[in-house]
């Protein structure tokens, strides 16, 4: 379930709960435990890699310009992991192509069980997706996703510029996706801002 690492005592949910499945990696210059429970994945700074003790206050500069000691992401907020077993690299990339993707290097003796969860969580997240070759040729991606209170929300992703012709398509994409899920339609539809 950990590895063969003891789960220092402050690796909990917002419940008081222990994850389901936690290991240490290296993060940048830090060393972390990365911990995941069904509903989020949580990153705890340690300050020794033997012990995994935390520093009382020691920030983790997770997002460029942001710290803090714990960091909590929902399992939607990533489109998806890549695990490489031969480096120990392992990453999770965001929806937002704007963050930074989160790189780690798991320790030899990494929790299988954690890399297996991470792959889970963040495919159960996607409940539906359709994709689309819009007007412009760019390319979208719908996505119906589960959040954290297993409430259903719709994720459009565009992998280039768009142009107004299509907006019309985008529309019509996330009507789609609505009702292959029973959503209620949204009243406005896509517009530049």
């Amino acid at each position: 379930m950990f590895g063969k690492s003891k789960l220092p005592h402050y690796v909990r949910d917002l419940s008081d709960k222990k994850p389901l499945a936690a290991t240490r990696a290296g993060y940048g210059s830090f060393t972390v435990w990365i911990a995941a429970w069904a509903n989020e994945l949580g990153i705890f700074p340690c300050a020794d890699a033997s012990t995994g003790v935390q520093p009382a206050g020691t920030p983790l500069d997770v997002e460029s310009g942001d710290s803090g000691e714990v960091k909590r992401f929902d399992w939607s907020e990533f489109s998806f992991g890549s695990w490489d077993l031969d480096d120990l690299k392992l990453m999770l990339n965001f929806v937002d192509p704007s963050r930074e993707p989160l790189a780690f290097t798991l320790f030899s003796d990494f929790s299988e069980q954690l890399v297996t969860m991470v792959r889970e969580r963040v495919d159960r997240s996607v409940v539906y997706q359709q994709f689309v070759e819009l007007p412009s040729g760019t390319n979208a991606r719908g996505q119906v996703r589960r959040n954290r209170d297993e409430e259903l929300f719709t994720e459009v992703v565009v992998d280039g510029d768009l142009t107004q012709e299509d907006l019309g398509v985008l529309d019509n994409l996330e009507s789609e996706l609505r009702d292959a899920v029973g959503l209620p339609q949204k009243s406005e539809g896509f517009r530049f801002a």
